[in-house]
């Protein structure tokens, strides 16, 4: 009974700070969540762990479907159907008082929040074992890690919290991407060694979690040779494999997914499902794909085949992503998991990093294999430095299309968001490459800056 009602207050304290107004600077009482005995014992620990990742899943937040939707109008993927507020990241004219913008910033450093409080409980625990002590903060590091990516790449520069300390929070300035970047390395590097070479489900963060993280964010840095090593050793050393289509990417049961959250919320598959294919068939779809997109795919690419579905709506065809093809789960049957990170994109992160170093061969290699499962033909090797660099790009955009933000801010980390965006639109200004620091953050904190242009 006792465990069962620090697990409840537990969730208690994850609603409040998934619906409080404030963030950073806001006072959070001290609970069961920060008091050792919720670290007790192996059940309670690891229920505590369990109940951020079923938070982090049980609506439209953060990393369950925002990092797709947000960006993708930001960049040339996705057109909204509705004319709202949201409608500022398909224009890029987002502004400061955008509640969006507001609740994507509350809810990430909800979630820090939490991930802190584990930390610090874990560190204080003198009843967990020493293995399973280091391995859940392993876990909650990783999921931070995750956190902070998006951050730095949504805002720029943004305070780095890590502790629960409020008195030191709710006035931190905002901390250098570099700094940000290398605490995620730091974090990354060290749950990699105390984290399982594969966990009993890839709905946990594994050593091949963090592993694919690292080699995402040492090509982000420019720390090629490490991003081309991390990634080979996923590739070469990992259970993973491409699925053999791509409408099979993200079946419950591939081999190809690094890892998955699973959807939590009743009656969801998962949030971009739910979100991207319409209720009925006379439905308008919310999001469309840009029409730029759709004429980047070849005609024989599966890919464009398998991962979209058109409706026709009063002589109307409007195109929408379908990658998830589950919309509403009926019972218990679930066919898919939500994919956070997969072993494509290490093909990706290894040909460009090898290009960056001058190995040239092993790039035509890499783009091959993900060019044969899209249904495409290899690559002639007469092809310049120049063109491989775009040939990786196009790449890129279209096995992630409408996934994760990976359009948006593959342009920002190349200097390509001017010329590609400003070329589809013409209002475009440099400074929308970052979103603005929410207006109520600005406002409790004297020591929280701006983002130029707002």
């Amino acid at each position: 009974m006792k465990k069962f009602l620090i697990i409840i207050l537990f969730y208690a304290q994850l609603m409040l700070l998934c619906s409080c107004e404030k963030m950073i600077e806001i006072g959070l009482p001290r609970n069961e969540l920060t008091e050792e005995k919720v670290f007790s014992d192996s059940i309670s620990a690891n229920a505590a762990l369990v109940g951020i990742y079923d938070k982090i899943q049980g609506g439209l937040g953060f990393l369950s479907g925002s990092m797709t939707i947000y960006p993708g109008m930001s960049a040339d993927e996705l057109m909204q159907q509705a004319n709202n507020e949201n409608t500022q990241f398909r224009q890029n004219t987002l502004m400061a008082e955008n509640g969006t913008i507001d609740v994507l910033w509350t809810s990430a450093y909800a979630h820090i929040y939490s991930l802190n409080a584990s930390i610090e409980g874990l560190e204080k625990s003198n009843s967990l074992s020493a293995s399973l002590r280091s391995g859940l903060t392993a876990e909650a590091l990783c999921l931070r890690s995750l956190l902070y990516f998006y951050l730095i790449n949504l805002y720029g520069p943004v305070p780095l919290v890590l502790a629960t300390d409020y008195g030191a929070n709710r006035v931190l300035p905002r901390s250098s991407e570099a700094d940000i970047y290398e605490r995620i390395i730091q974090d990354l590097q060290w749950a990699k060694t105390r984290l399982p070479g594969v966990s009993a489900s890839n709905l946990r963060t594994d050593r091949f979690f963090a592993s694919a993280l690292l080699a995402r964010v040492f090509l982000f840095t420019k720390r090629y040779r490490e991003a081309a090593d991390e990634a080979a050793e996923i590739i070469e050393k990992g259970p993973f494999k491409l699925a053999e289509t791509p409408e099979k990417v993200f079946d419950g049961g591939s081999r190809e997914l690094i890892s998955v959250l699973s959807t939590v919320y009743p009656g969801r598959a998962t949030w971009e499902g739910f979100t991207f294919i319409p209720s009925s068939v006379s439905s308008i779809p919310a999001y469309m794909i840009n029409p730029p997109l759709l004429a980047a795919f070849e005609e024989n690419d599966l890919r464009g085949q398998q991962w979209i579905r058109m409706r026709e709506i009063n002589g109307t065809r409007y195109a929408y992503p379908y990658k998830y093809q589950t919309r509403d789960v009926i019972g218990n049957a679930r066919a898919e998991h939500y994919a956070v990170l997969r072993l494509a994109e290490q093909y990706l992160i290894r040909a460009e990093a090898n290009l960056r170093l001058g190995n040239t061969e092993a790039v035509f290699n890499d783009l091959d294999v993900v060019r044969k499962r899209a249904g495409l033909s290899i690559l002639k090797r007469e092809m310049s430095e120049e063109e491989l660099f775009l040939e990786i790009e196009k790449q890129k955009r279209l096995e992630f299309f409408c996934e994760w933000g990976h359009r948006w801010f593959d342009l920002k980390r190349t200097g390509r968001i001017d010329a590609v965006i400003a070329a589809q639109k013409p209002g475009w200004s440099s400074d929308a490459a970052l979103y603005p620091i929410p207006r109520t953050q600005i406002e409790r904190n004297a020591f929280l800056t701006q983002n130029k242009g707002y």
